[in-house]
């Protein structure tokens, strides 16, 4: 009699279906390698592509301003100063109180904004300019440095109510090399005594002191350009305090796109203002300049977008803001 049948009751050996401590680290330490080569090339791309998109704003901003002059014989005025905004009713040049930005409204497309305050009176008008203030157009600010929002402000305003926040820009006009700015009249009646106001500068005074294409009371011509259109600076990129994008603290960049001249939307190129990048708790209230590394983004008056060092010299930068002193 055969005994029971033996059977091997042995474990039996199955492939590993994990991985090991080390394996894992390996794999860890592989995927973080290429996460940091690949990332600096991702910042990069991101970059550029909103330095292209910077350049794109100059492009669309210089074409506007050639249009406008193709219409109205000269290019935007800079407006009356600081404490007024664009009113429609005031027309296109030295009567218009607004600054370049509110004048080229209609060639960039935003013929509803530049309306905005239109065929209203009384404290309708002053409701319509305070919703013109707080309308944000993005073609006024670099992505490279910040999104294009409403900004606190603090700054009053004669034509319009008042508000605590407005649209701002990043891209300021040529004011020449000489500056020429002031609060312009204080009385809302200029707009129906105009041009009998309180002026804080002369005609013969800006005259002989303002030498760039966009200032107070500005209406220059392309032939009055002397030195060359493609010598001679139209819009360019603004410098702003790095520490003061959000606040009201940077005196040049605390008020609204559409304002009449100001340092927040005009700038001037010179020997001493030189253009400089963003910095952290630097005030530079004259200064072209940008968030990018090596320069700054300028539309010429030929309508040429080109990139400006940082480091240009100081005599080629001031003769690129002034329009008619021949000096190279």
């Amino acid at each position: 009699m055969n005994g029971p049948e033996c059977t091997d009751r042995s474990p039996v050996l199955t492939d590993r279906a994990g991985l090991s401590l080390v394996e894992v680290l390996v794999v860890v330490a592989i995927i973080g390698a290429l996460v940091a080569l690949l990332l600096p090339a991702v910042q990069s791309s991101r970059d550029a592509a909103r330095r292209t998109a910077c350049q794109a704003n100059l492009q669309q901003l210089c074409l506007a301003c050639t249009q406008h002059e193709g219409v109205h014989g000269h290019l935007p005025s800079g407006g009356w100063g600081y404490l007024w905004i664009g009113d429609p009713k005031m027309g296109f040049g030295t009567s218009q109180p607004g600054g370049w930005a509110y004048s080229i409204l209609p060639y960039l497309e935003h013929e509803m904004t530049h309306q905005l305050p239109a065929n209203r009176t009384g404290q309708a008008k002053l409701d319509a300019s305070a919703v013109l203030r707080q309308t944000v157009i993005p073609e006024f600010f670099c992505p490279s440095r910040r999104r294009a929002r409403l900004y606190p402000t603090e700054e009053p305003c004669i034509n319009a109510a008042d508000v605590n926040a407005v649209a701002k820009t990043d891209y300021a006009a040529n004011g020449g090399s000489r500056v020429t700015l002031s609060s312009g009249p204080t009385e809302l009646a200029c707009l129906t005594a105009y041009p009998e106001c309180d002026w804080t500068h002369t005609d013969s005074w800006l005259a002989d002191n303002f030498d760039g294409v966009c200032g107070e009371r500005s209406q220059v011509r392309s032939p009055q350009i002397t030195d060359g259109l493609s010598r001679t600076l139209l819009v360019a990129e603004k410098y702003v305090n790095a520490s003061e994008y959000d606040s009201v603290n940077d005196r040049a960049d605390n008020s609204c796109v559409y304002q009449g001249a100001d340092w927040d939307n005009l700038r001037w190129a010179n020997r001493l203002d030189t253009p400089r990048r963003d910095a952290a708790a630097v005030f530079a209230d004259h200064s072209f300049g940008s968030s990018h590394a090596s320069g700054f983004y300028a539309a010429m008056c030929d309508g040429a977008v080109r990139f400006l060092d940082y480091q240009i010299d100081s005599d080629v930068y001031e003769a690129l803001g002034t329009r008619a002193d021949q000096d190279l």
